[in-house]
């Protein structure tokens, strides 16, 4: 179905997206607004009472992937404390990971464990090209084996998802792979 929100509407959910996850507008100082406030106070405390570290004989090999987690911290524990939940997604990136945030509002948990915890979730994202549109579209599951990753293109007729296209279709998508285990 199409998207019936009127305009008013949806300038009220981007005003509510950009109070609460802190995204300033030219002419304000985002310190005045209560929730960024919170947030960021409660950042400040979590990070000064914690300090990660590696050690052991593994700490010099380690030590990319702690470099990589402290980077996206406070935006993480952000979407999580305003969001309720965040997912960080590991995406290949040289030799390693980067690890990138991912807003409770922008991914699709498929399955949990006896104790909640997310075990496949589903993401999506939209990209142009030239005149054309396309959704990207990502199931990551973790397993007993490691961590799958399906991922699959689809060409965009109007509002809904048309036929699937092979990745190799898009200079974005080419080096993907339509299933890789980690």
């Amino acid at each position: 179905k199409a998207d019936v929100t009127s305009p008013r509407m949806q300038a009220a959910v981007r005003e509510w997206l950009t109070l609460y996850f802190g995204e300033p507008r030219r002419e304000e100082d985002p310190s005045d607004r209560l929730a960024v406030l919170i947030v960021s106070k409660l950042c400040r405390t979590v990070f000064s009472e914690y300090e990660s570290r590696v050690a052991g004989p593994r700490a010099a090999e380690l030590a990319p992937c702690l470099d990589r987690l402290n980077a996206v911290r406070a935006r993480a524990l952000q979407y999580a404390l305003v969001g309720g939940e965040c997912l960080l997604k590991p995406v290949p990136a040289g030799r390693g990971f980067d690890l990138v945030p991912i807003r409770r509002d922008c991914y699709v948990p498929l399955g949990r464990d006896s104790r909640g915890g997310l075990t496949a979730v589903g993401t999506m994202e939209l990209m142009r090209q030239g005149r054309g549109g396309y959704a990207l579209l990502e199931r990551r599951t973790a397993g007993e084996e490691g961590l799958t990753i399906e991922t699959r293109l689809f060409e965009l007729t109007g509002d809904a998802l048309g036929r699937e296209l092979p990745l190799a279709a898009l200079p974005r998508t080419a080096s993907l792979s339509p299933s890789l285990l980690l």
